[in-house]
């Protein structure tokens, strides 16, 4: 989150190590302030399907993230390795996501459950769009691969 916030805006705290880490400290705040809202507002089975859905969206974008730095190293063909699995699992865990908003947030009124869902959903497939851009040119123009970069530019 601190990434994200400095790219549109000059970090008003500064770039000390002191302030990094206060920097740090609110954004744990916020997040851990934030799940604690939605358990004290619901019990854990009722957000127990949003956990499931993150993990799975998580671990899949690893996968999808491991592809294009396994095609950016030059190493493509050992990209199916990590490539099948997270294809196959992007449309079943967003299909369930959408499934899980429709048939469980959305009839008993969870609404901020099914809005943050969709936000995660959203914010998933903008990264899927991505790397799938990313495979592309990477593949389209092999000498862009760099063998000694490991990580995504």
């Amino acid at each position: 989150m601190q990434e994200i916030i400095e790219k549109f805006k000059k970090n008003p705290l500064g770039d000390s190590d002191r302030n990094k880490k206060l920097e740090i400290i609110l954004t744990s705040l916020v997040f851990t302030f934030s799940w604690g809202y939605l358990l004290y507002t619901w019990d854990i089975t009722t957000i127990w399907p949003l956990f499931g859905m993150c993990n799975q969206l998580l671990a899949t974008c690893a996968l999808i993230i491991g592809t294009t730095m396994l095609i950016r190293r030059g190493r493509a063909k050992y990209a199916w390795v990590t490539a099948g699995p997270g294809l196959f699992m992007l449309p079943v865990t967003l299909s369930a996501g959408y499934l899980n908003i429709v048939t469980n947030f959305l009839p008993k009124g969870l609404h901020l459950l099914a809005v943050i869902s969709l936000i995660i959903m959203v914010l998933m497939a903008v990264i899927f769009i991505d790397a799938f851009k990313c495979w592309y040119d990477l593949l389209k123009d092999p000498k862009k691969q760099d063998y000694e970069v490991y990580w995504i530019k």
